[in-house]
């Protein structure tokens, strides 16, 4: 029913209408997936609909792509940008911003887009919307909506942490679905996760 972890991480960033998904019930789309073939719960051609753009920024690259309100990636759009410890701070915006570039170019008619989720290796300053990867030296401070300034405007950036994002996605759409208490783990460049706790 749910997509492999390394394709759902992205959706992990996703953030609808301005604020966090996780706090309420999210409405249901009437969908339309005529030329659409599902696998694994990832939907792999058309969606007619409100969608996110979700970011991943990790050790070795970034990936988008847009999401459905029901957390499905729309495989189509995803795109990905390498990262990596020796690369330059201007590299990492830049891959930051061709990744969402990338993915906003697969909006398609009658998608309607909400909103921009960030979630990247930390730490991460959710005052400032900076973020300072261990494994990035040369991106701390990086402040991501300005390496996405004018992509889409008028939208919300809004970034987290990305242990936080797979723990909270895992609770609102996978495996830790219905649990009052859970633990989320994702082992990848680096090993990170979040709690879940009534």
């Amino acid at each position: 029913k749910h997509c492999v972890v390394a394709q759902a991480r992205v959706r992990f960033a996703a953030v609808v209408d301005g604020g966090c998904p996780y706090d309420r019930e999210p409405p249901r789309i009437p969908r339309s997936r005529s030329s659409a073939t599902p696998l694994g719960g990832c939907v792999l051609s058309e969606f007619n609909g409100d969608v996110a753009l979700a970011i991943d920024v990790g050790g070795t690259k970034v990936d988008a792509a847009l999401i459905t309100l029901d957390g499905e990636v729309l495989r189509s759009t995803l795109t990905r940008r390498p990262t990596g410890r020796a690369s330059s701070r201007e590299l990492i915006g830049d891959s930051i911003r061709d990744a969402a570039a990338g993915a906003l170019a697969g909006l398609a008619p009658g998608q309607r887009l909400l909103g921009i989720g960030v979630g990247s290796a930390g730490p991460v300053d959710l005052r400032n919307g900076s973020i300072s990867p261990l494994n990035l030296p040369t991106a701390r401070g990086l402040v991501v909506a300005q390496v996405l300034d004018g992509l889409h405007p008028g939208l919300p950036v809004v970034l987290a942490l990305d242990g936080t994002c797979i723990a909270l996605a895992e609770h609102r759409w996978g495996e830790l679905a219905g649990c009052a208490n859970g633990l989320a783990m994702v082992v990848s460049t680096g090993i990170g996760g979040g709690f879940i706790i009534d």
